[in-house]
């Protein structure tokens, strides 16, 4: 008897509970929908996300809740501002001499520089000497060789660490440096390097005195007070304050990453910095470091070398301390096109802005090539990226798509004299959300080295052709329009 009364009371209290939750749901639809609309940085982004929330009942406004904003946590906020005011002090105090006079480079550079310094707050220096480096087992040699040559620090920070191949090489010689008394240290994406961060070669890095650490970390709890998806895209190595490393590739091995994605094998591009810059990287690294373990930013020098003259602006970017830092950079480099443009990604879900800034090119006569692979990892981004093409297309924007694997490399190229190089894929995703290492190059030498290589790109993809293109079936298009509603939110 007595159990029957309890039963009828839990099931009384159910109803109850599924009465109250029912009657107050249209309350948090509104107010979420108020939210959206007054918090969403485009429109497009805002019409996504109501049309998510209407349409999935209950689901929507987890998803929301979960994704919708760019939530990093109180405390990473926190520490971050924090961290942010010290480094801007720290490149206050970067000697004259080290920092290009604007003017020296031409007026629409020194426009683009200013834009720069005025968003991100770091200024271009000259004295650097870079090095493009496109072959794997070249970019994997001059990794292990600067940290061989390391007597004080190595830092390395990656989206994705995976064990296997050339990778090892570089553990190996990390675990060296660290038995010799270099301070080693790992940052690596906690969803990016899962699988190395639960592995036997991460236990043995440890081991041998190598500090490793994962960034944003996910979790059932974490979830509610900070963004899953907002991650750690950098790919950096810097040695000494002296030397430095960055660009498209992951520490991982193309023979070895992925290969039953059916993608072919990943194609990078890296740069080796000697100069001032290298010491900015270093304190890029610093800066993340602190952020995620909570301990006082690194000792931060930049070198007296001057060892080239190649004027180079960093651009490090990310949610804090406000998304979308790096999106005017890009859209004015295109702007500032007046003869070819050339744009290799592969990833490409843009926002209306970077539309009209590559249609605009094309239609005022600028060469305008965009590189993307044929195939990419994601279903998804490869439809929504087929929906703008055709618009591109249409404007005079050749597309070019890569067959030998997934072209990685994130480049632009603007009249031959100046490039964009570094881990910035021209999707949403980069442009908004992911923490990503960029550089300016104002530099013809260096251009001209990066432009070889994306003509070299080019003659290896396929020309899409405008007619055949638009005659795909109508199946296709539906698919592809359906991706462009979700391209804001990928």
């Amino acid at each position: 008897m007595n159990e029957s009364l309890a039963g009828l009371e839990l099931t009384e209290l159910l109803g109850w509970i599924t009465l109250v939750a029912v009657a107050l749901y249209p309350l948090l639809v509104v107010a979420l929908g108020i939210r959206i609309v007054t918090s969403q940085r485009t429109s497009g982004g805002a019409l996504a996300w109501l049309f998510l929330l209407l349409l999935l009942p209950v689901a929507g406004p987890v998803l929301y809740l979960w994704f919708g904003e760019s939530r990093i946590g109180r405390r990473r906020k926190t520490q971050a501002e924090r961290n942010l005011d010290a480094y801007h002090a720290w490149v206050r105090q970067i000697p004259a001499d080290h920092k290009t006079v604007p003017e020296e480079l031409g007026p629409t550079v020194a426009g683009f520089t200013r834009l720069v310094e005025n968003t991100i707050s770091v200024p271009a220096l000259t004295g650097n000497q870079l090095e493009l480096i496109a072959s794997t087992g070249a970019m994997f040699d001059a990794i292990v060789d600067a940290i061989n040559g390391a007597t004080r620090f190595c830092f390395l920070e990656y989206y994705i660490w995976f064990e296997g191949g050339r990778a090892d090489d570089v553990a190996a010689a990390l675990m060296a440096a660290a038995r010799r008394g270099v301070d080693c240290r790992v940052l690596v994406d906690a969803v990016g390097s899962s699988k190395f961060l639960g592995g036997r070669k991460a236990s043995e890095m440890q081991a041998a005195g190598v500090r490793i650490r994962a960034c944003l970390a996910v979790g059932p709890v974490r979830m509610w007070f900070s963004r899953m998806d907002i991650r750690n895209h950098r790919k950096l190595v810097a040695v000494d304050s002296s030397l430095a490393i960055t660009g498209s590739l992951n520490m991982a091995d193309p023979a070895w990453f992925k290969q039953d994605a059916g993608v072919g094998e990943w194609v990078d591009a890296i740069t080796c910095i000697r100069g001032p810059v290298a010491g900015l990287l270093a304190g890029v690294f610093a800066w993340d470091w602190s952020v995620e373990t909570g301990q006082p930013l690194a000792d931060l020098r930049i070198s007296g070398d001057r060892p080239g003259s190649s004027p180079v602006q960093l651009i490090p970017s990310g949610p804090v301390p406000a998304g979308g830092t790096v999106r005017k950079p890009v859209l004015a480099g295109i702007y500032a096109a007046r003869e070819e443009l050339i744009l290799t990604t592969p990833y490409f879900v843009p926002d209306e802005s970077l539309i009209l800034a590559l249609t605009s090119a094309a239609q005022r006569g600028v060469r305008t090539h965009l590189v993307l692979p044929r195939h990419v990892d994601s279903t998804l981004v490869r439809l929504a990226a087929r929906h703008y093409i055709d618009e591109l297309l249409q404007a005079g924007v050749q597309v070019h798509l890569f067959g030998d694997g997934l072209l990685h490399t994130k480049s632009a190229t603007v009249d031959g004299v100046s490039a964009f190089f570094g881990s910035l894929n021209l999707d949403m995703r980069s442009l908004w959300l992911n923490f990503e290492l960029s550089m300016a190059v104002y530099d013809s030498q260096f251009t001209r080295a990066l432009r070889e290589l994306q003509m070299n790109y080019i003659e290896r993809s396929d020309t899409v052709d405008v007619a055949r293109f638009g005659n795909r079936s109508s199946v296709s298009r539906l698919a592809e329009a359906v991706a462009r509603l979700f391209s804001p939110i990928l």
